[in-house]
């Protein structure tokens, strides 16, 4: 029985491409939508009695508008650094980053994380990389020069990182955060604050690379649109995946409705 759930925003729940009917969607932020169809079956989640929490890597300034329109329990942002429960942020989690990032609640930006940020600004600026860092209080996000190919964004991982920092390649760029942060702590975390410690009754849905720690930790769900590696991982541990023929919004509707049936 599933108590609770917790999805990756961006390519689990939530895509570029509209639903068939654009007045079907709501936007999320970030040239993303949601079908209001899939709004209404996690509505059926909650009043299940299953405890929801929202997932992933965005900063909080372009995440907000997803908190916003999806009605949730939790929300852990920003690679697991900002974790909201009930709408509040977990002050205590923020103060055990905080030799790592500062503090986001006042917008103070110290520590681990930056000093390596400016390493890297000096070090990668002369061959072309550009740094994200503005408005992110938790990651920072490094762009290699176009066109961007897999040795490259490789060899970012490779590179010497002090430690207590993690790297993750997200698409054509690598997200640099405080290893202790991720999106299977931030779950984590708000388990340990929810007083849950058996984590069969957890299920956690999502895609792509920065996922991989949390489908392995929890009842796993994914799309067949998924990552090879994170399809992998659902397999092998005798999760759920969506149908071949359902893809988008129908896969994100079929692991919804999956998690409703099996919280009976």
């Amino acid at each position: 029985m599933i108590t609770h759930f917790f999805i990756d925003i961006d390519e689990t729940l939530a895509y570029t491409v509209k639903p068939e009917h654009e007045e079907e969607a709501v936007d999320v932020g970030n040239g993303f939508f949601v079908a209001k169809s899939n709004l209404e079956k996690l509505r059926e989640v909650r009043i299940a009695g299953v405890k929801f929490g929202l997932v992933t890597t965005r900063r909080f300034s372009t995440a907000i508008l997803a908190l916003n329109s999806i009605p949730h329990d939790y929300a852990v942002v920003d690679h697991g650094t900002i974790i909201l429960i009930g709408g509040e942020p977990d002050t205590e989690w923020l103060e055990t980053l905080r030799p790592y990032i500062g503090n986001p609640l006042t917008r103070e930006k110290r520590g681990g994380l930056w000093d390596y940020e400016q390493q890297l600004r000096l070090e990668l600026g002369r061959e072309g990389f550009e740094i994200y860092s503005d408005d992110r209080f938790g990651s920072f996000r490094v762009a290699p020069p176009r066109p961007v190919t897999k040795p490259v964004l490789e060899r970012l991982l490779q590179i010497s990182r002090p430690q207590g920092i993690d790297a993750i390649i997200v698409g054509e760029f690598v997200d640099f955060f405080p290893s202790v942060a991720g999106k299977a702590n931030g779950v984590k975390r708000v388990l340990s604050r929810e007083g849950v410690t058996d984590y069969t009754s957890v299920a956690y849905a999502g895609d792509g690379i920065s996922d991989l720690a949390a489908l392995s930790q929890f009842y796993p769900l994914t799309t067949a649109e998924a990552d090879s590696i994170a399809r992998d991982i659902v397999r092998a541990r005798v999760g759920y995946e969506s149908p071949s023929n359902h893809v988008k919004h129908e896969a994100a509707k079929d692991i919804i409705s999956y998690v409703v049936a099996m919280s009976r």
